[in-house]
């Protein structure tokens, strides 16, 4: 069993690997505009581009493998650690139970279980560079998305195109090429359903996928070896409401018990919007009666959640108030990229205005995190090349725009 904080906390890394593989693409591609300023001709610029393209397109390709092979090594280490933490829980309830157990080390069920899990996850991943780019808006006021190496030859034509047609200066022409990419993010597309996901949704999401798998194979197979039907969902503060009706209870897998409520019909178990869904980080596990007792009682789980509270006139419950800070954190790495955007262009104007946008997302965000009484998550804000020497000029140019 893995309790929802655990499961929280397990894509944390992997996601971080490849939020550094997306400003490294970014910073690049920004860098290669930047260089269109120079030129005046077209057959100047049909050089440059068939240099650059080129010259972009084996930077990409040593960055994919870098960060594939960092994530892959990550994603082996983060499965294991999770079946260590799995096998306390389920050493202490055989103990319970008088019945022998067997370790991860020893037991081959449980090391398949996770060599699938990992596997599943590294395929994932490795689809992910297959098919990551960026979206936008196109002239014809679609939005479009394209592939990293088609977005380098259109962001250079579309710079190149701007100033040579004199509709804009050559500083507007590179930002406006630049920000294309800094508010899209590096994003990777299903072109069997044509979704399109933002890089650290797409590895979260692959991760928990793994993880809700391996878990529930782990828990079935418990579930026979104690001869018991009953199991115990995990709980949470701030679940979905839908999730917070079911959560912390007792409910029978197979559904043919008289006394407890069916886990498939109560939860939703197995569909993408119940138990084990999509960014669901909820997991069951066995239980005996007359033996275990449920780690939750009906008054801790009606007061699971903080109150509801007031900011700015608007009320907020603690589920809406997680959500509110996970946009305002996606807010603020767009920022953050806008001005490594900025700053590899060279726009000073457009660097300070972003500044001073990310210090009034940062109060904000400090202080509604207070009104909530949630601890504030910086992490979650970081961006790779946004460090310290970015964020010391961005703080410089507030202080100089003041």
């Amino acid at each position: 069993m893995l309790s929802p904080d655990y499961i929280q906390g397990m894509p944390y890394e992997l996601e971080d690997y490849f939020l550094r593989l997306e400003d490294e693409i970014i910073a690049d591609i920004c860098r290669r505009i930047e260089k269109v300023g120079s030129i005046s001709e077209t057959a100047e610029y049909e050089l440059l581009q068939l240099r650059e393209l080129g010259a972009g397109t084996n930077y990409l390709k040593d960055k994919i493998v870098e960060y594939t092979g960092m994530a892959e090594e990550m994603c082996d280490q983060l499965f294991f650690d999770a079946a260590q933490v799995s096998d306390d829980f389920y050493r202490d309830l055989y103990a319970k139970a008088h019945i022998p157990y067997t370790p991860y080390e020893y037991n081959p069920f449980f090391r398949q279980a996770v060599n699938a899990a990992v596997n599943q996850t590294k395929g994932e991943l490795k689809n992910f560079t297959r098919s990551m780019g960026f979206s936008y808006i196109g002239t014809d006021g679609r939005r479009k998305f394209r592939p990293v190496a088609k977005v380098y030859q259109e962001c250079l034509d579309y710079a190149f195109w701007q100033v040579s047609s004199g509709l804009v200066d050559y500083r507007t022409a590179v930002w406006n090429a630049a920000v294309r990419l800094a508010d899209s993010g590096l994003q990777f597309v299903s072109y069997d359903t044509g979704v399109i996901n933002h890089v650290d949704v797409a590895v979260r999401r692959a991760v928990l996928t793994g993880v809700s798998q391996y878990t529930a194979q782990i828990s079935e197979h418990n579930m026979r070896e104690l001869d018991t039907d009953i199991v115990e969902t995990t709980a949470h503060a701030g679940a979905r409401p839908d999730h917070a009706e079911w959560q912390g209870k007792w409910y029978s897998f197979s559904g043919k018990s008289k006394k407890y409520k069916s886990l498939v019909n109560a939860t939703g178990y197995g569909t993408v919007t119940g138990l084990k869904g999509a960014n669901c980080r909820h997991d069951f596990f066995p239980v005996i009666p007359g033996i275990s007792q449920p780690m939750y009682t009906a008054a801790e789980l009606a007061n699971i959640d903080p109150k509801p509270f007031t900011y700015k006139g608007r009320e907020y419950t603690y589920y809406q108030a997680t959500q509110r800070q996970r946009y305002m954190e996606r807010a603020m790495r767009k920022t953050k990229r806008q001005l490594i955007a900025a700053d590899s262009v060279g726009d000073k104007d457009m660097f300070t205005t972003k500044s001073v946008l990310l210090r009034r997302q940062k109060d904000e965000y400090s202080r509604f995190s207070k009104a909530a009484g949630l601890l504030t998550r910086n992490e979650r804000t970081r961006v790779y090349k946004f460090d310290r020497s970015k964020s010391a000029k961005a703080s410089w140019a507030v202080r100089k725009k003041k």
